[in-house]
Parts: structure tokens; sequence; C-alpha cells
């Protein structure tokens, strides 16, 4: 079940600059728009969260439902291969270090699961789809965002050479772009409408998130901080930077005006409506057999 709110995209961007300080404005920005999508619905627990990773993702879900509706439970359990850099323990009650197909918890202990831009990283989908379905209760669900089939072509460049009919360099441009973000599946709605029923699910909602706008100004971000030479990137000095100003004054600069910006230049308000977009956001019901 969604909910719905008033969203004030101000609390929104700067609480997800604070779980995120430690990437870069652009992730933070689209981390917001994906989070809006879990603390809308009701998450019935226990709930397990798959590819936890440093617990920034969970920390903000928890954090802006207190602040929207006033919700200040944790997630049961997130997992995920490598932990050794977790950092948002009160965001969870339990943190473990496992492979998605291999879930140390038995069949149908959790009521819901929630993944956030992971599905598209794991090279084996399905086992580790089927074993998600294994510790789901039968009618539980399965909530996670993927890039939509959109997400390649929304890329200026890519754009371009399509529009040009020089598909071979749009190609190129694309697998380049997927090879750096480990990008495995990246699929048409109806694709993982197989792939979940093959697993054992039944999709029953979908919807578009991250506008081509917001992705290309992400990305554009994203890009910036990571132009360098070798292992030696901007966003090192930048990140370097802040954290010396945020232990001097408590403030991070750079982070706060580029978080201006963004909230000047997006809405981040119900994505039910969008007729494409950049990702997915996915609920897929376990099937009673």
């Amino acid at each position: 079940m969604l909910k719905k709110t008033e969203i004030d995209i101000k609390k929104v961007i700067l609480e997800s600059l604070e779980f995120f300080h430690r990437y870069n404005p652009g992730s933070a920005l689209l981390r917001g728009a994906e989070a809006l999508c879990f603390v809308k619905t009701d998450l019935i627990h226990p709930v397990l969260d798959i590819g936890c990773g440093d617990g920034a993702f969970g920390g903000l879900i928890v954090r802006l439902k207190q602040i929207m509706f006033d919700e200040s439970t944790k997630i049961d359990t997130g997992v995920d291969i490598r932990i050794t850099k977790f950092r948002n323990s009160e965001a969870y009650h339990q943190v473990l270090e496992t492979d998605a197909i291999s879930i140390p918890f038995p069949d149908e202990y959790f009521m819901t699961v929630i993944s956030n831009c992971v599905m598209e990283h794991i090279v084996d989908i399905e086992p580790t789809l089927e074993e998600i379905n294994r510790v789901l209760k039968k009618g539980g669900k399965f909530y996670f965002t993927v890039p939509s089939d959109y997400f390649n072509g929304y890329f200026m460049f890519v754009q371009f050479f399509t529009n040009a009919a020089m598909l071979g360099i749009a190609d190129r441009l694309t697998k380049r772009r997927n090879r750096k973000l480990a990008h495995y599946h990246i699929y048409t709605v109806n694709a993982w409408r197989q792939i979940l029923k093959r697993t054992g699910f039944r999709l029953i909602n979908q919807q578009y998130i991250i506008p081509q706008k917001m992705h290309r100004v992400a990305f554009l971000i994203f890009d910036f901080y990571n132009c360098g030479f070798g292992r030696i990137h901007i966003g090192d000095f930048i990140r370097a930077f802040e954290l010396l100003t945020y232990k001097l004054f408590r403030i991070r600069p750079i982070s706060l005006a580029l978080g201006r910006l963004l909230q000047a230049l997006f809405t981040l308000k119900d994505s039910d409506s969008m007729s494409s977009g950049a990702g997915f956001f996915l609920v897929a019901e376990k099937e009673q057999v």
C-alpha cells in the first residue's frame, strides 16, 4: 500500500546528502528519489534488506519515514557480501555478511524484502530471486529498484549518436558505461515480469522513477567527481575538504551549495503517472501455491 503525503523536497535532498556525503551529490539526488518509493510503502515486518552496503540507504529510509510519517521502526535485517564499511547500525536490528544466494534464514521467515539498485549487479539473477522467494512468507512482498530500458538511452552522447544513426558508437558507449557501473541486467518491465514468474513471483505493480533531466544532472555530477588520473579523482579532494570543514565548522559547503541547486531544479513527486524514467520501482508478490 502506497502512502500519500506532501513531500518537502528540501528535507529529502538535505537528508539524502547527509547520508550520502561520502559519495557525491549526484548519488544523493538519485538515492533520495529512490528512497521515497520505499518510504511511502508499508513495509511489514520482519523486513530483509538485500545488498544493504554501508547502510546509508536503509538509514535514509528510516529517517524519512520518521520525518514524514512519524514512524521510528528499524529494518530487521540487512545482508551484504561485504559489511566492513557498514556505518548505519542505528537503522538495522542486525546486519550479516553473506551472499544473496545463501541467506542464513529458514523458509518463509520474512514478510517483506527490499533491495535498492542491487539486482542489476548480480550476474546469476535467477538463483538470487529463488533464494529471496524461499525466505519470503507466502503472499510476502519484494520491493526493488533497477535501471529501466530507458537508462542507457538517456545519456546525452548515447542519444546523440543514436539519433545520428551512428549506432555502433552508441552501442560502444553504452557497453562502456555498463562495464563501469557493473550492470548486467537492464530489461523492460515485461522481461522482469517473466523472470519473476520463473522464480515464483507475480509482478503486481511497477512504476518508472528518475526522469531524464534528473538522470543527466546526477551523472554529470557523478562523472565530474570521478574525473582524474589513475586512482586520484576530483571527488577525493572535495570529500577531504568537506570532511575538514565539517570537523571545524559542522558544515559541508559544496554539498550544501549543490543541494540548493538540486532543490531548485527538481520536484520529487509521486511518479505513478510517469510514462518513462531511468529506473523501475517494482513490487513482486510471492505466489501462493
